[in-house]
């Protein structure tokens, strides 16, 4: 699986609209101070794949990824597998109304596909990239403090539609050892 874009709103730490585009990337950190987000991102991920929280398999606790105050929590993260790109979106609502997922395929000129309903829409991610949830928790973390022996950055300009949490979060891409890498 290779990530392209991931875009959230009314997540933690995310009241309004992060969008981060990892086109052209093959390897990337994620770093800043304590509190900037970085742990709200992972969970992106993992919310947006699988509808649960890294902590829990359990969709109740899902529920506390949402902001304070926000009404709802939106994920849409788009990826490739094997070349063809996909679009998995999840809404979580605060007042407990009826979550929404969708899984489609946007190959150009291919077959469309589309999976919608939670269930649904995990059991087909869980298929595609081979993952279970339990397994997109792992994560690779350098000590705090210690990030520049861990890989060699080139700095990278933090995207200014995430928010208040723009202005404190560094956003690097790593240049040699990652502490992600989706190219496959």
């Amino acid at each position: 699986m290779k990530p392209s874009r991931l875009i959230v709103s009314g997540m933690r730490s995310y009241p309004g609209t992060c969008t981060i585009d990892f086109t052209g990337k093959r390897r990337f950190a994620i770093l800043g101070p304590t509190g900037a987000g970085k742990s709200t991102l992972l969970e992106a991920f993992t919310f947006g794949l699988y509808g649960a929280s890294s902590w829990s398999s359990k969709a109740d606790e899902a529920y506390e990824l949402i902001s304070t105050g926000s009404p709802s929590m939106h994920v849409t993260f788009e990826f490739s597998v094997n070349g063809r790109p996909w679009r998995v979106r999840r809404t979580l609502y605060a007042n407990h109304r009826k979550p929404q997922a969708v899984l489609e395929s946007m190959a150009e000129g291919g077959a469309d596909l589309r999976v919608d309903n939670m269930r649904a829409v995990t059991e087909a991610v869980t298929q595609l990239i081979g993952w279970t949830g339990r397994a997109s928790s792992v994560r690779s973390c350098c000590p705090r403090g210690s990030s520049t022996t861990c890989s060699r950055r080139t700095k990278a300009t933090a995207p200014t539609s995430c928010g208040t949490s723009s202005a404190s979060t560094n956003w690097n891409v790593s240049a040699s050892t990652p502490a992600f890498d989706w190219s496959a």
